[in-house]
C-alpha cells in the first residue's frame, strides 16, 4: 500500500508543483537549456499551470541533453518533495480534488502548519524551479 500511495503523492505533488512553481518553471524552460525544446517540441501549448512542463514530459525522448539533465532535477526535487510532504499532504489535502493546483493550493493554505521537512523541501523545489 505505501508504495502505490508513494506513487499517488509523487503524482499529486508533481502536479502541484507544476501549478504552484509554475511560473518559475516555466520561465526556465522558456529561457534556460529547454528554450529551443519548448519551442520546437511544444509550439502550441499555452504555457500556464504546467502545460509546458507536461509537454516537455511527454517528448522527454526528443529533448536536447541539456533540457533532459533540467528535467531530470526537476523530476527528483518532485520525488523529494513527494517524500517529505507526504504526511502533510494526507492530513490537510485528504479531501482536495486532484488537477489544476488543488494540493499546491491545499499546501499553500497550509504553510503555516506544514512540518519542517516539507516547507524545506518545497522551498528547496521552488528555488531550484526559479534558477534554471
Amino acid at each position: 500500500m505505501k508504495g502505490i500511495m508513494s506513487g499517488v503523492l509523487a503524482t499529486l505533488v508533481s502536479t502541484a508543483f507544476a501549478a504552484e512553481g509554475a511560473q518559475g518553471m516555466q520561465q526556465g524552460m522558456q529561457q534556460g537549456a529547454c528554450k529551443a525544446d519548448a519551442q520546437k517540441l511544444c509550439a502550441d501549448v499555452q504555457p500556464g499551470e504546467g502545460r509546458l512542463l507536461e509537454c516537455l514530459k511527454t517528448h522527454q525522448a526528443d529533448l536536447s541533453p541539456g533540457c533532459a539533465g533540467n528535467m531530470k532535477k526537476v523530476q527528483a526535487a518532485v520525488k523529494q518533495t513527494a517524500d517529505a510532504c507526504e504526511a502533510d499532504i494526507e492530513h490537510f489535502c485528504f479531501d482536495t480534488p486532484i488537477g489544476k493546483g488543488g494540493i499546491a493550493s491545499c499546501l499553500k493554505k497550509h504553510s503555516a502548519e506544514l512540518s519542517p521537512d516539507c516547507k524545506a523541501a518545497a522551498a528547496k523545489a521552488k528555488s531550484g524551479a526559479k534558477a534554471k
